[in-house]
């Protein structure tokens, strides 16, 4: 599982909120800051491991605080996605590995709300394994239920025979790659009304589990 660059590394070194200001960058977000308090496992009566399934809903907790710090931003690259992987190069050399743990902070990646839900979805395999069907269990089932899905059969259906079949190899290669082409497809306010939805699902889940 990967891990989600936590705020506090991401954003030592110089202000790259003001660097990528100035180089046309528009913050829609900043993120949102949620202090880290003691969690309340009350409904989470796990009959094995009792101590490690309790690590995972801690894991959650810091999981749903890291993603809500995250921050969104309209770059200036559109769909040009070989302009935006340049540009990236050339600020991870101009700054250092600090950028590169800046720029992991940016929530309109794909990567951060999988992470994100596959935590969720390892805490339900904990739930069911027990057979834990508390109001606090069951308020976690429905919110990894509420995580977004990508449908694909837009971008599958415009593709010619030989699109197709070119798919199928890379598919075979990494099965993510079809969701990960529509998602680069989507426009900004797409991705925002995204990560909107997983917004609400983090802070349900802190809201509920805040001692």
């Amino acid at each position: 599982m990967i891990d989600i660059i936590r705020s506090g590394e991401a954003r030592k070194g110089p202000d790259y909120f003001q660097i990528l200001e100035q180089k046309g960058f528009k913050f829609i977000s900043k993120g949102e800051q949620w202090p880290s308090t003691s969690v309340n496992f009350e409904g989470f009566d796990f009959k094995t491991n009792q101590e490690a399934c309790r690590q995972l809903v801690s894991g959650v907790a810091d999981a749903c605080r890291e993603y809500l710090s995250m921050w969104i931003a309209e770059d200036t690259f559109g769909s040009d996605h070989a302009a935006r992987r340049t540009w990236r190069h050339e600020m991870d050399v101009e700054h250092g590995e600090s950028f590169g743990l800046f720029y992991n902070g940016n929530k309109l990646r794909l990567g951060t709300f999988g992470t994100l839900q596959g935590y969720f979805e390892g805490l339900v395999s904990l739930l069911d394994r027990d057979n834990i069907h508390t109001p606090q269990a069951e308020r976690v089932r429905e919110l990894a239920s509420s995580f977004p899905q990508i449908s694909t059969e837009k971008e599958y259906g415009s593709m010619g025979q030989m699109e197709r079949e070119s798919l199928a190899l890379e598919l075979a290669k990494d099965p993510n790659v079809l969701v990960q082409r529509t998602y680069n497809n989507m426009s900004d306010t797409e991705r925002i009304a995204l990560s909107q939805r997983v917004d609400t699902v983090a802070r349900a889940f802190l809201e509920m589990v805040s001692a």
